[in-house]
């Protein structure tokens, strides 16, 4: 399985169990970050580079953070850069 993926799959489930115990506020933040995963991994993969940068540097710190990493691992170091950001 992909790391975008894996992380898709991940935060999915934590918005179902949010959800399951009513805590709504807390899924529909989940499931916002589902929908922003979702379309940069189509951005990137339709080779909407800017595009897929600029929305990557318009979501939440930490979702972002784990986006860069799933797109390290998935697409590697190059599209990193290209994306405009440097792991350490």
């Amino acid at each position: 399985m992909s790391a975008i993926q894996k992380l898709l799959n991940q935060t999915y489930s934590w918005a179902v169990e949010a959800g399951d115990v009513k805590n709504f506020d807390l899924s529909k933040s989940y499931m916002d970050d589902v929908r922003d995963f979702n379309e940069v991994t189509y951005l990137v993969r339709a080779g909407y580079i800017d595009a897929a940068a600029k929305y990557l540097n318009e979501m939440d710190t930490d979702p972002r953070e784990e986006m860069v990493l799933a797109i390290n691992s998935d697409f590697g170091a190059d599209m990193i850069e290209k994306l405009g950001f440097e792991l350490f």
